[in-house]
């Protein structure tokens, strides 16, 4: 399970340019820009012949993935508060039933996974610099947004 910029960035540009941006990113570690003007170029070449309309659909995933990963980032402490409050009340009731103990692994199964999510997408840095080095590209290919 990766994070949602890698995948966006993945099915954007294929898994070899993918790989290539993340081995340069780690090569030029040391530099605290963020702007990385290879990659920008490279990206800038890959989509500079695209049509105008295929570069509005593009941004438009763009946004998509930005507002997913804005509420994986938000809603995990309410989901986890959620989750342990749950586990709490019935702990509390001291079941005896195996059904409760089946609700328990499976509310334990569900912390783990979006405790899992949240800490992927949320120290993706690579990715993110891909992602906003991919956002200049679009915001200068198509500056105002419309058709």
């Amino acid at each position: 399970m990766g994070s949602v910029y890698k995948k966006l960035v993945r099915r954007e540009f294929g898994e070899e340019n993918y790989a290539r941006y993340c081995r340069y990113l780690l090569y030029e570690t040391g530099r605290n820009s963020p702007q990385n003007p290879m990659i920008y170029e490279d990206m800038y070449h890959f989509l500079e012949g695209k049509d105008k309309q295929v570069l509005l659909f593009m941004r438009g995933r763009l946004e998509q993935v930005l507002i997913k990963a804005f509420f994986i980032s938000k809603g995990y402490t309410a989901k986890l508060s959620a989750a342990l409050g749950v586990m709490f009340f019935v702990l509390l009731m001291q079941p005896i039933q195996p059904v409760f103990g089946i609700l328990l692994t499976v509310l334990g199964i569900g912390i783990a996974v979006k405790t899992h999510e949240y800490i992927v997408n949320r120290y993706c840095y690579m990715d993110a610099r891909l992602i906003w080095i991919y956002k200049n590209v679009l915001d200068r290919l198509c500056p105002d947004g419309k058709k």
